[in-house]
C-alpha cells in the first residue's frame, strides 16, 4: 500500500480533437488556476510530447495523495473536467506516481523501469552535481554573499540541474536498459 503522506504526481493524457487546440489551452490554464487554489498544490506541468500533436500529457503535482483526491474530487475540479468531453476525441488517461518515478513516466504506456533502476539514474545524475558543483560554487558566491545564502543558491543550483537536466539525460542515455520490452496498460488497476 502506498503512503499518501508522500507527495504524488498524477500524469493525465488528454487526445484532443483536430480544431480544438486553443480551446484546449484556455481549458488547460483554468484547471491549473483551479488547482493552484488547492491545500497541497505544489504546480503542474505540461510534458513535452514526441510523436503527437494533438496528445497532451499534464503532471500536476500535490504534496500527498489525500490532497490530490481532495482536488479531483471537489466540485469546481468535476465541474472543469466535464468540459473535456468537448475536447477531447477519446477518454483522457490518468498514471499515478509516489516520489521521484514522475522522473521515469513513460506516456507511451511502456512499463515504469523497477525502483533499483530508477535509483541507479538518480544516483549517476547526482554524484558529478554533489562533486564538482558545491566545491566550486559555493566559495565562488560567498565572496559576495554570506555563506549560508551561498549554501541555499548553490542547493537550488544542484536541484535544478538535477531536475532538468542531469535526470533526464542520464535517463535517455541509459533508456535501453530502463525501460523493458513490454508494454501495460496504465488505466488498469
Amino acid at each position: 500500500m502506498r503512503d499518501s503522506a508522500q507527495a504524488v504526481t498524477v500524469v493525465v493524457t488528454h487526445s484532443i480533437r483536430p480544431g480544438r487546440e486553443q480551446e484546449f489551452e484556455a481549458w488547460l490554464r483554468g484547471i491549473c488556476a483551479i488547482a493552484s487554489r488547492h491545500r497541497g498544490y505544489r504546480g503542474s506541468v505540461l510534458v513535452p510530447q514526441e510523436n503527437s500533436a494533438n496528445e497532451r500529457h499534464i503532471a500536476f503535482r500535490f504534496d500527498s495523495l489525500g490532497e490530490l483526491e481532495e482536488f479531483w474530487s471537489s466540485s469546481d475540479s468535476k465541474e472543469w473536467r466535464a468540459q473535456l468531453d468537448e475536447l477531447v476525441s477519446q477518454p483522457s488517461r490518468y498514471h499515478q506516481e509516489i516520489g521521484i518515478e514522475h522522473w521515469f513516466t513513460m506516456p507511451d504506456g511502456a512499463a515504469p523501469p523497477s525502483r533499483h533502476r530508477m535509483m541507479v539514474v538518480v544516483f549517476l545524475a547526482i554524484l558529478p552535481l554533489v562533486t564538482f558543483i558545491p566545491a566550486r560554487l559555493t566559495p565562488w558566491l560567498a565572496t559576495f554573499m554570506p555563506a549560508w545564502l551561498a549554501g541555499i543558491v548553490t542547493t537550488a543550483v544542484l536541484v535544478v540541474l538535477m531536475t532538468y537536466l542531469a535526470v533526464p539525460l542520464v535517463g535517455r542515455l541509459l533508456r535501453p536498459w530502463l525501460n523493458p520490452a513490454r508494454r501495460v496498460d496504465l488505466d488498469s488497476p
